[in-house]
């Protein structure tokens, strides 16, 4: 349940009848704190399920396993993901 705890606005409800964009969640698999795979998960249940989940890990495909900050400040990021989100970004 996602329920706000001050006005008790249930969003998980809410969240049902939004028309929601083509939606991609982008985490490292070393983020175990803030951007944990399995709570973008249950995040992306409980809002747009049909958005798409990527987990950025060198089992994946990429160069480094990420962890929460670096998929933006690695060195590696800029020719890793980079190219491809901004591809993804730009489509029609």
């Amino acid at each position: 349940m996602w329920r706000d705890t001050v006005d008790n606005f249930d969003y998980s409800n809410a969240a049902k009848s939004v028309v929601w964009p083509e939606t991609w969640h982008i985490t490292g698999v070393k983020d175990l704190l803030l951007g944990h795979a399995e709570d973008v998960k249950s995040f992306i249940n409980e809002s747009n399920p049909k958005a798409k989940l990527s987990v950025l890990s060198i089992k994946a495909g990429n160069q480094v396993d990420y962890g929460h900050i670096d998929i933006l400040t690695h060195k590696l990021a800029v020719k890793d993901h980079f190219p491809i989100i901004s591809a993804w970004l730009k489509k029609e």
